[in-house]
């Protein structure tokens, strides 16, 4: 693994889970991740005739950790976050938003393919 950065970041994913009598149970898992890099970003969009400039977060994640998924709660440190329910997970994204040290995963970009020079996951926000 090659390390982006000195950053730990907690990574809070819902799982989801059929069992054999058919019906789905809701978990949460929570990942620590190592070296990573985490930056404020500007991305552009085009509104008709406008380009529009917006902020957000990108997450570099080493090759070889847990691979983001878009809804993942991303949380800048190693925090200690037990959640076990939906609605513990919501209060959890509420509480953090319109900060710099968290974000619910938008978007994920693979730049791990064999080949790449730095392999790593870019997670960011919307």
């Amino acid at each position: 693994m090659i390390p982006f950065g000195n950053e730990a970041v907690t990574l809070v994913r819902r799982l989801t889970e059929t069992g054999e009598d058919g019906r789905t149970r809701v978990s949460y898992e929570t990942v620590k991740l190592t070296g990573c890099s985490w930056r404020r970003t500007r991305t552009y969009r085009r509104e008709g005739e406008v380009t529009v400039a917006a902020e957000g977060i990108t997450c570099r994640v080493p090759y070889g950790q847990e691979v983001p998924r878009v809804g993942d709660l991303m949380i800048l440190g190693d925090v200690e976050a037990e959640v076990t329910s939906g609605a513990e997970f919501q209060a959890l994204i509420e509480a953090l938003a319109g900060t710099d040290g968290a974000f619910v995963v938008a978007s994920v970009k693979d730049n791990a393919r064999e080949g790449m020079p730095v392999r790593h996951y870019a997670a960011r926000s919307a």
